[in-house]
């Protein structure tokens, strides 16, 4: 986790690297910056962040979508940063979601459909939706869900390069 000064304003960015999060145990980090750590980073601020956007995910295409594993991992991350939220005193929690959880929900629920593969990656941003808002809601933080669609970059087969 790595805090960056803005250039201008009040916007500060805190990075995590998915694919470093191997080199931490997820339950004794999430422990760490739900108190000490995060206390003292809320007061290195001055203040407590007011919004906190989760845009990480791991596995967006190619067999990744498939891959049950990292698929729950994304998941547990996502809750694990509402409650990491609210150790900051964060007021609003704002999460990436999918036009892929609409197309999961109809696949479950359409007579005689059954969800293809990539499937997994679709119902691990449903049940992340889920998970987030209702961890939220338990811990006082407003929550916002924002439905991203067509989106595209490295790695994806529809990646434009002009």
């Amino acid at each position: 986790m790595a805090a960056r000064e803005p250039s201008q304003g009040s916007l500060v960015c805190v990075e995590w690297d998915l694919e470093n999060l191997h080199l931490f145990n997820r339950d004794t980090l999430c422990a760490r910056l739900k108190s000490d750590e995060a206390a003292s980073f809320a007061g290195d601020l001055g203040v407590a962040p007011e919004f906190f956007f989760h845009l990480a995910w791991k596995g967006v295409n190619g067999a990744g979508r498939r891959d049950v594993a990292i698929q729950n991992a994304n998941v547990l991350w996502a809750v694990d940063a509402v409650r990491v939220a609210a150790a900051l005193g964060c007021r609003r929690f704002i999460d990436a979601g999918s036009i892929m959880e609409r197309e999961v929900h109809y696949e479950a629920t359409a007579p005689g459909l059954r969800p293809a593969p990539p499937s997994i990656y679709s119902a691990a941003k449903l049940s992340s939706h889920m998970m987030a808002e209702t961890v939220a809601a338990e811990l006082g933080i407003d929550f916002a869900w924002a439905m991203v669609t067509n989106a595209y970059g490295v790695g994806d087969p529809r990646f434009l390069t002009t």
